[in-house]
């Protein structure tokens, strides 16, 4: 049986005992940053892992600096508001403020009751 997977979607793929992969397959995810672990059965053990790109940390660096640089954080949180409404987000506002106009639009959105959000 083949199954086709988004490899480029995904972390890390967990393959079990008995799982057959052609060569072919493990270079794709490791081209796409995609980690491939081999485990035991239910992921009782681990027996093998890949790195992907070969142990490079710029990936991961350039998303410290986004996160730790207060502009730089300032503008991913922008971008990732104007994603999910569809809309820029307000001017002049900071990364809390922002945080809490998105769980005021989250919350009336929600057909929970207002009491589940405590």
């Amino acid at each position: 049986m083949r199954t086709h997977v988004p490899v480029g979607g995904v972390a890390c793929i967990m393959l079990e005992p008995g799982t057959r992969v052609a060569r072919a397959a493990c270079a794709l995810p490791a081209r796409v940053g995609t980690s491939l672990v081999w485990i035991g059965e239910a992921g009782v053990r681990l027996y093998s892992a890949g790195q992907p790109g070969g142990a490079r940390a710029d990936r991961l660096l350039y998303q410290a600096k986004l996160a730790l640089v207060p502009d730089l954080r300032l503008k991913v949180v922008r971008k990732m508001y104007a994603l999910r409404f569809g809309e820029e987000p307000p001017q002049r506002r900071s990364v809390e403020q922002l945080r809490g106009i998105e769980g005021a639009r989250v919350r009336k959105m929600c057909l929970c009751s207002p009491r589940a959000w405590g």
